[in-house]
């Protein structure tokens, strides 16, 4: 049994545990929240004995194995590694950092702590993607990949109204590229790799971020990358090949899948599973806790797709404030 703490109280968080309750290797323990109000309320809400509002005294407690975080993406980096440093095991909600350096700074406490670290990146849990992973050799030479993942923010109407809620506020780096784009940047670079040239665009609210698109060179292919947080698309994720293409519906749940090879007719391909992403997502990460390894690969993927976010937000002039490299450790060998 893996006793877990949880940062964060919104509806990701809820709809984590709703998931995490059917495993049976998953016991949640405790909550941290800034209120000893919301705190006490959201423990007793989902069956957690202990609380706390000082997140040193949570990286102290002996009875929290591992803490699942979905605070504000700037809180992220500091709160991992402060966490780390106790010992503690941590699955961060996407995106686990704004910055390389950060995401480094991240990885390296996690090494010298010898701890597992894992981002919760929905999209390469899902019983479509490993589908979709099989497939893309039935399309030959892959030439295209074009991901999109526009919706609007429940919270919009709260900006235009007048108001600043936290999904609109740079200074939490909550860019959309940071919150919706990196669906799009992650699966890309774990189905080809880390590119070798991007060139992006985008919206701006203000000094917020709100929408952007960008272009991706790989070797002798593009990728195409569309996101925003101030309208929906209905338009679906397409990767092309030489043979045929495959079609996503919805690039976050990888579902539908649709193989449409040259001179046949389209054929629906259904998932190996009905598996949720948080529950594989939970799933993978315990696995890894019990073996004390396999994250790497998936490191790989949160390195190489902050590099791209660095880029891109260098040439948009968007800024991701840096939080804690001065706060790595190295344990004594």
């Amino acid at each position: 049994m893996i006793r877990f703490a949880t940062i964060g109280s919104g509806k990701i968080v809820e709809q984590f545990l709703t998931e995490a309750k059917k495993h049976p290797e998953f016991q949640l323990a405790a909550v941290y929240s800034r209120t000893p109000e919301r705190a006490a309320e959201f423990a007793s809400q989902w069956g957690a004995t202990l609380t706390f509002t000082d997140l040193q005294a949570l990286a102290d407690c002996p009875e929290v194995d591992a803490v699942y975080i979905a605070s504000p993406n700037l809180c992220h980096a500091e709160q991992a590694i402060t966490l780390m440093k106790a010992g503690k095991h941590i699955l961060c909600e996407k995106p686990m950092a704004t910055t390389y350096i950060d995401c480094d700074g991240m990885v390296l406490q996690a090494h010298n702590s010898r701890v597992i670290l894992l981002e919760g990146m929905r999209p390469l849990f899902t019983p479509g993607f490993r589908r979709l992973h099989e497939l893309i050799p039935e399309i030959g030479t892959l030439r295209r990949i074009t991901a999109g993942y526009c919706r609007y923010s429940s919270r919009y109407d709260s900006y235009l109204a007048g108001g600043r809620p936290n999904a609109f506020d740079p200074r939490l780096n909550n860019a959309a590229v940071a919150d919706l784009g990196v669906y799009c940047i992650a699966p890309t670079i774990a189905l080809a790799g880390e590119p070798e040239r991007v060139a992006s665009f985008c919206s701006k609210l203000g000094e917020f971020e709100a929408q952007g698109a960008a272009i991706a060179q790989y070797p002798g292919f593009l990728a195409e990358w569309r996101w925003s947080k101030i309208a929906d698309s209905p338009l679906p994720s397409v990767i092309e090949g030489e043979k045929g293409a495959i079609v996503i519906g919805k690039w976050d749940t990888m579902s539908p899948l649709t193989l449409c090879l040259r001179g046949q007719e389209p054929k629906e391909i259904p998932p190996e599973d009905d598996t949720s992403a948080l529950y594989a997502e939970l799933d993978a990460f315990i696995t890894m806790i019990k073996r004390r390894g396999g994250n790497e690969a998936y490191l790989s993927i949160s390195l190489a797709t902050c590099r791209v976010l660095d880029e891109i937000a260098k040439q948009n002039k968007i800024t991701f404030r840096q939080t804690c490299w001065n706060m790595v450790v190295h344990r004594d060998e």
